[in-house]
């Protein structure tokens, strides 16, 4: 007979079954515990990891919060990948594909910057509206849907007190996507309203705002008037 077939039969005799049961259990139990411990720590790691996206969000928050102070809400980050379909937006006028857009909603905010050179190119306030195709979300869970507004200027061509205050709430209310930031008295008087594309960049908006206050749309800045920085001029006439 073979000697080591001798030997295990000898053990078989001195060590009770028990006791082998026993110690395969240990082993068992000690292999399912190292696996178990390798599983937790590869479960931890996993929690704590996050898309590349949302990292490359976070940072870009990051340097942009360093150039300039930012509202304290979750922002839409947005990259512009079509800057043609654009251009006709004041806003996007230096923009460039590549760039990226910072929505903050709750401000009505919205930043234009641009990584490669760490700039700022553009701030302005926003009006919600239609997704834009020119431009691809960085958020997996918000698209953004901006419309930048259309800066306009609204001068008082009357004597009439409080005309020009008067017209700006009643463009606010019929329509949408437009800024007053300016607001004055002209040189002249004027016996009807008129509007001027300042930018030509805006015939749909002029053509919007003309038939809500019954106006007149030029295409020359009336003599002796002050050029405004706006897109759009409104002159009230009586």
């Amino acid at each position: 007979m073979n000697d080591s077939v001798v030997v295990l039969a000898q053990m078989k005799e001195k060590i009770p079954i028990k006791v082998i049961i026993l110690v395969v259990f240990i082993l068992t139990l000690g292999a399912a515990f190292y696996f178990f411990q390798k599983y937790q720590s590869a479960k931890k790691l996993l929690q704590g990891a996050r898309q590349p996206a949302q990292l490359d969000k976070e940072k870009l928050i990051k340097e942009v919060g360093k150039l300039i102070e930012l509202p304290r809400e979750e922002a839409t980050v947005a990259v512009i990948s079509d800057r043609e379909k654009l251009k006709d937006q004041p806003f996007f006028q230096n923009a460039q594909n590549g760039d990226r857009v910072l929505i903050f909603t709750n401000a009505k905010k919205a930043i234009l910057y641009r990584p490669s050179s760490n700039k700022i190119i553009e701030v302005a306030p926003i009006n919600l509206g239609s997704p834009s195709a020119s431009m691809q979300s960085d958020n997996s869970t918000i698209s953004p849907t901006q419309k930048v507004g259309v800066k306009v200027a609204i001068y008082n061509g009357t004597k009439i007190a409080g005309l020009a205050a008067q017209t700006e709430k009643d463009l606010k209310e019929k329509v949408a996507g437009i800024e007053v930031v300016e607001k004055g008295n002209t040189v002249g008087d004027y016996n009807s309203t008129i509007i001027v594309d300042i930018s030509g960049r805006n015939k749909k908006t002029v053509e919007q705002i003309a038939q809500g206050i019954e106006g007149e749309v030029v295409e020359i800045l009336p003599a002796g008037e002050k050029k405004p920085e706006a897109d759009i001029l409104v002159i009230v006439g009586k």
